[in-house]
Order: structure tokens, then C-alpha cells, then sequence
């Protein structure tokens, strides 16, 4: 009697679990299977952006561009650009990435097929050897140690997966995209603490994607693992523009705070030497290294004011997270497109080498210096944030 309740039991069970499993199959939340028609529901598929849907993009599909990075490239560099001229242009931007990742990322794409192209944006704090992969990247093909066994049981019978692929059915049924775009960018405005995303006083500012922490040391394996990473993208036929997208200047005052410039200061030139060493290697696919942090209309936009509690500014959302419209302009950079009328962008992300990366870094500081002495209430702001340290120390 027990043991034909137990077989019951289990032929429940197992049925419960097959049709979990067929119903993710079929639904695809992560557009891992592409059955037939699958391509259709594209844009409703609510895991469409996240890793694991990323990884297999990157894997599994043909792209003539490819941007890497973390948030600041999924929130704002638009893969549908008209500078593209038309390429295949997919958005890997991984939230919260460590160089680790993005690394990972830009080889999954010689898989079977290399892009001609890869923008890879760097910011100080993908180095930060402190930093690890978040747990998200455990049952992704970001991980090398992936079990494939385990991969497929979490995108056909996990929680999440199921909880996704209802996710896609309410947003069919409704007619309503998911929350990414099919080409990887995420379009959803940020939310923002306000002014507290701008005001120097508390250090809990300093937990952000800047990185810009006392603890903060550079990885030199991540390092190394960039120069790799170049070369064998040369390798491959890979056009590289290395790239540091814009931030608010805020952004320096908090590294000075930090007491991070110096360290700073020795990235830039160290970026500038990788890149200078590869194009000795490869004078025939060379790197250029594009640097938009530096001190011009575009990162000194006003901020929000003492009483403000909402972030209305036209080019970021907060210090390091910049909106579409800069986004674009950085892309009309990066491709000679015509930037809009009464927008100048020539000037507009310096590039560097071993020529003129000394001169560009000695103008940073002395633009930094003036901006400083032209807007005394900042240097009020430095002020309050040193004696909040002091207290707080």
C-alpha cells in the first residue's frame, strides 16, 4: 500500500516537473532554446536582460559590434544608434561587472563567430581587487566553471526560471515589453536618491560604482588579464576602442576624498601603456583609447541644489549613471557621426597614448583646481565631508 502511494506520489511529481519543464522550454524567459516562432516574443521575455540571457547573446548570436562595461553601458549607450550605420550592435552592459566578467563576456563572442568591433568601457572601480562576480554568475556562462548539467536544470526548473516565464506570459497578455531592449540596453529611467546622490557628506556616497573608497587597490591580474584580452582580440580580427565614459566631476572631488587621485592618476597612464604595448604588437589592428573624463560642458552640468529631491538634469542621472543624450554624443564620438546642431564633440573625449597622456592628466588637475576655485559652494560641500570623516574616524 505504502509503496504504491510512493510510486503515485512520484509519478505526480515527476508530471509536475515535466510540465514545468516544457512550459520554460517552450516559453524560453531566458531565450536559451529559440524554438521555432520563439524569435516573435523577443521583446516580451522578461529575463531577456538579465546575465544569463546576456551570455547567450553574446554566445550564441552574430554581432557586428559589441559594447562591454557595467551599468553605466547598459543605462546609457544605445545600440540602435544611428552612428552604427546600420551593424549589428548588442548592449552587454552587466551591472555591478568586475573586469573579470566583462572579460568573460567579450570571449564568449569568439565562440563561433568574432564581431568586427568591441567598445570596451572601463571604470577604475572594475579593477578593484576587492570586488568579486556576484552570485548571479554562478549558473551563467560568465562562469568557466559552469556546470552544464546545472545550467540547464536552473533555466528549465528553478524558481526563477518559472517565475520568469510567467513574467513573459503576463507580459504577452498584455501586449507590454519587458523591461530591456532586444538589443541588451536597459530603457527604464533610473531612480535616484536626489540630491543625495550628489552631496559630499555622508561616505555611504563612497559605496557606489565609482569605487572611490579607502580600501581600493588595483588588481594587477585584472590588469594583465586586460593586455590578454586585446591581443587575442587582434587575434581574432577584433577592432578594440578602449574607452572611459564621462562622469560628473564630482566624481574627482570624491577620489581626492578618498584620497584615491594618485591612484587615479597611475590607471589612466596605465591603460595608456597597455594599449601602447599592444599597438606595437599589432600595428595593424591598433587600440585607441578614448577618455571622456576630463573637465567640458558635458561633466560639469549643474547638479541638484540644498531643498532639491528629485535629479532633472539633461545629461545624467546621477554622478557616474549619464542619460542617452550624453550617451549618444559619446557614440557620435566614437563613430564620427554628426553630433546634433549646436552640440561640438571633436574635443570631446581626448584620445590617448603615451605622447600626450602626461599633459592630458597635469590639465585634469589644473582644471580641477579651477573648477574648484569657480564654485565655492562644492568646496563647502569637501569641507563638511572632511569634518564628517573626522568624526566619523
Amino acid at each position: 500500500m505504502h509503496a504504491q502511494y510512493l510510486r503515485r506520489l512520484l509519478s505526480i511529481i515527476a508530471g509536475v516537473l515535466l510540465a514545468i519543464a516544457a512550459a520554460n522550454l517552450l516559453i524560453d524567459p531566458f531565450d536559451v532554446y529559440r524554438l521555432a516562432g520563439s524569435a516573435r516574443y523577443w521583446r516580451f521575455k522578461e529575463a531577456i536582460g538579465s546575465r544569463l540571457a546576456k551570455a547567450e547573446q553574446l554566445r550564441s548570436r552574430r554581432w557586428d559590434v559589441v559594447l562591454l562595461g557595467n551599468s553605466r553601458v547598459e543605462v546609457g549607450l544605445d545600440p540602435q544608434h544611428p552612428g552604427w550605420g546600420g551593424a549589428r550592435v548588442y548592449n552587454s552592459g552587466l551591472p555591478g561587472a568586475i573586469f573579470d566578467e566583462i572579460d568573460r563576456a567579450a570571449r564568449l563572442t569568439f565562440h563561433d563567430h568574432a564581431p568586427r568591433r568591441f567598445v570596451l568601457c572601463l571604470d577604475l572601480s572594475d579593477f578593484d581587487s576587492r570586488r568579486t562576480a556576484p552570485d548571479d554568475d554562478l549558473l551563467t556562462r560568465l562562469n568557466p566553471s559552469l556546470n552544464p548539467v546545472e545550467y540547464r536544470l536552473a533555466s528549465l526548473l528553478s524558481m526563477n526560471a518559472a517565475e520568469k516565464s510567467a513574467g513573459t506570459l503576463k507580459n504577452l497578455l498584455n501586449n507590454r515589453p519587458a523591461t530591456d531592449w532586444r538589443m541588451g540596453q536597459m530603457d527604464d529611467p533610473l531612480t535616484t536618491r536626489g540630491r543625495a546622490d550628489w552631496e559630499l557628506v555622508n561616505f555611504y556616497d563612497f559605496a557606489g560604482a565609482e569605487g572611490a573608497t579607502a580600501g581600493l587597490t588595483i588588481s594587477q591580474s585584472r590588469m594583465r588579464k586586460l593586455a590578454d584580452l586585446l591581443d587575442d582580440a587582434s587575434r581574432n580580427g577584433v577592432q578594440v576602442d578602449l574607452v572611459e565614459l564621462p562622469t560628473h566631476v564630482i566624481f574627482f572631488q570624491r577620489l581626492v576624498l578618498a584620497g584615491k587621485w594618485d591612484l587615479y592618476v597611475r590607471w589612466i597612464a596605465d591603460l595608456t601603456d597597455i594599449a601602447d604595448r599592444h599597438n606595437r604588437r599589432f600595428p595593424d589592428n591598433p587600440v585607441k583609447f578614448f577618455d571622456f573624463c576630463s573637465y567640458s560642458r558635458y561633466t560639469t552640468e549643474p547638479f541638484p541644489q540644498l531643498g532639491q529631491t528629485i535629479t532633472d538634469m539633461r545629461w545624467y542621472w546621477d554622478p557616474g549613471h549619464f542619460k542617452n543624450a550624453l550617451g549618444d554624443l559619446v557614440i557620435d564620438r566614437l563613430t564620427g557621426h554628426a553630433a546634433p546642431p549646436g552640440e561640438e564633440v571633436s574635443d570631446f573625449g581626448v584620445i590617448l597614448d603615451s605622447r600626450n597622456v602626461g599633459q592630458f592628466l597635469a590639465k585634469l588637475l589644473s582644471d580641477r583646481r579651477q573648477y574648484l576655485d569657480s564654485h565655492p559652494e562644492i568646496r563647502q560641500m569637501i569641507e563638511k565631508a572632511q569634518d564628517f570623516s573626522a568624526r566619523a574616524g
